[in-house]
């Protein structure tokens, strides 16, 4: 049985760092990982672009970010057919929910979710966290938000909220991977007999 992780997690909080990190424990330990990210689909990197518009209404943003989740839903299908054992996400549908609060359109949202079946099932989360000031050390200077918002304290606090909220719903089914938190106790969770 495949396990699909979904790491989830606000701008810079280290998910990609996290996954690559816990596909070679993973495989160390003889499991078959692959990882889907950002650079996986040709569709997600022109969204993103696309994101980045300066005249869309936020029904086309989350109109786009919906067709990003279907990409990279059709990604993890495809890595579930070909029997991996773990399947890493950065990013999915946690954060689909976190970009809909954002723009003040999870109505939408959960409109364009109810025609999808539901072939999907994940097994846990890993919600990547990070403080202010970090995440200011590591942002780029003068880059836009997903949401195509100036990046602030408020902005920051918001998205983070809207991230807390949403792992504090999957409670037994995720883990909190912080500056203070190793990847060994991240890999002993996913390995663990929850499944």
């Amino acid at each position: 049985m495949t396990r699909v992780i979904i790491l989830e997690g606000i701008e810079c909080s280290g998910k990609s760092t996290a996954i690559e990190r816990i596909a070679v424990q993973l495989k160390n330990k003889g499991f078959k990982v692959a990882v889907i990210n950002k650079e996986d689909s040709k569709i997600d990197s022109l969204l993103r672009e696309a994101l980045q518009a300066v005249d869309l209404t936020n029904d086309d943003k989350l109109l786009l970010m919906f067709l990003r989740f279907l990409a990279k839903r059709r990604l993890i299908l495809r890595r579930v057919e070909e029997n991996f054992e773990y399947v890493l996400v950065d990013r999915y549908d946690v954060s689909m929910y976190v970009f809909a609060e954002m723009l003040n359109n999870l109505p939408l949202l959960k409109s364009l979710l109810v025609a999808l079946p539901e072939e999907v099932h994940f097994q846990k989360y890993v919600f990547c966290d990070i403080d202010y000031e970090e995440f200011c050390n590591r942002w780029q200077a003068f880059r836009k938000t997903s949401e195509n918002e100036d990046v602030n304290i408020e902005w920051f606090n918001r998205k983070r909220d809207c991230f807390n909220r949403y792992y504090g719903d999957l409670v037994g089914k995720s883990f909190r991977l912080s500056r203070t938190t190793s990847t060994d106790d991240l890999v002993r969770f996913l390995c663990s007999g929850m499944y």
